[in-house]
Order: C-alpha cells, then sequence, then structure tokens
C-alpha cells in the first residue's frame, strides 16, 4: 500500500509475527478489492505476500478467518474515526467528526479506497455488510443526538442527509483525487447543518 495507515512514531515496535499478520492482512484487502474475494484463492495471497501458504493458515485459520480480521479491522479504524468529545457544543462535534473523516480520507486514502471497494462487492455484502453497518450505528445514534441539541425538527432526516453528503464528499474525493476541494467542501457540510 503506498499510503501508511500509520506512522511508524505512532506505533509501539511489532514483533516479527504481528508484522506479518498486518503484511498479509493488508495484501489480502488489497486483492480481494481488486478481484473480489471469492476470486482471490488464499494461496494468491500467500504468494502476494511472500510467505508461505501455511504461515497465512496459522496467522487466520482460513480465508474466512482472514477476511473476518479485514472486517474487525475496518470496524476499529471506524470507531476511532468517530470518537469525539461528546461535553463539546454540538457545532463543535460536528466540525469534529468532520475533521476526523477528512484527516483519515487524506492520510489514509488506500483504506477508504479498499473499504469501499469491498463494501460494494456483490459478493461479500452478506457476509460482511451487517457487522459494516453495525460500526457505524452507535455513530448514527450520535449524529441524531447532535440533531436534536441543535433543534432539528427531525434529527433522523438531519443525520441521514449529514451522512448522503459526507458519503459523497469522500467517494467523491477518491475518485478525483487531490484536485478535489475537500477542505472546502467539508467546512460546507459543518456549516450547512450546525
Amino acid at each position: 500500500m503506498s499510503d501508511s495507515l500509520s506512522t511508524a512514531s505512532e506505533q509501539p515496535q511489532k514483533s516479527l509475527a504481528d508484522q506479518s499478520k498486518e503484511k498479509i492482512l493488508f495484501t489480502a484487502m488489497e486483492l480481494f478489492a481488486r478481484n473480489g474475494y471469492h476470486k482471490t484463492p488464499a494461496a494468491r495471497i500467500a504468494k502476494a505476500t511472500g510467505i508461505s501458504h501455511g504461515l497465512l493458515f496459522y496467522h487466520f485459520g482460513s480465508k474466512e478467518g482472514l477476511l473476518q480480521s479485514i472486517v474487525n479491522f475496518s470496524v476499529q479504524k471506524i470507531d476511532q474515526i468517530v470518537s469525539v468529545d461528546e461535553t463539546e457544543p454540538p457545532a463543535r462535534q460536528l466540525t469534529q467528526l468532520s475533521q476526523n473523516f477528512r484527516k483519515s480520507l487524506v492520510e489514509e486514502t488506500n483504506f477508504w479506497e479498499l473499504y469501499h471497494s469491498l463494501l460494494f462487492q456483490p459478493d461479500l455484502k452478506d457476509e460482511i455488510m451487517q457487522q459494516l453497518l453495525g460500526a457505524f450505528e452507535n455513530y448514527r445514534k450520535q449524529l441524531v443526538h447532535i440533531f436534536e441539541q441543535l433543534g432539528y425538527l427531525s434529527p433522523s432526516d438531519g443525520m441521514l442527509q449529514f451522512e448522503a453528503m459526507r458519503n459523497g464528499i469522500m467517494i467523491s474525493y477518491l475518485m478525483q483525487g487531490k484536485s478535489y476541494p475537500l477542505d472546502r467542501l467539508f467546512r460546507n457540510l459543518v456549516d450547512r447543518f450546525s
């Protein structure tokens, strides 16, 4: 992956086993996103990672276990992004959320490309959709609460509109790249809803 998902200075030193497991995970994410989960055999992941087939199974048990690890990684990543200081005023919380998504999108572009690619693979929807949607459930409740505090007549509609626009901004950035006016559009998003 060309973008690092975190800098070396942010992480404690990892064991060789953890480094190997992480390399397998990220390689599998890329291959599943590019070729599809069902069209990517475990042997191809092992070869692309430069490890033995047995080591892949040692770390993950099966290809399904590897997919579950990818889903768990994605859920943890989303939990980090949607974490805000709930003691702040609601407009400030919206700003924090927008800044968190913007920062993650810029710094971890590959994660979001892979996430969206996996999310929209028809052969994976039944297997991972519920977990990935569940990762956003508390976030959606948090947004509804924010819109209640902001005095929206229909906080649920406010949440749905905010999410539709945030998702649109993120997907458009992934499609258009660094020339997309990301900062301005995230500022406009917060201004529109706060």
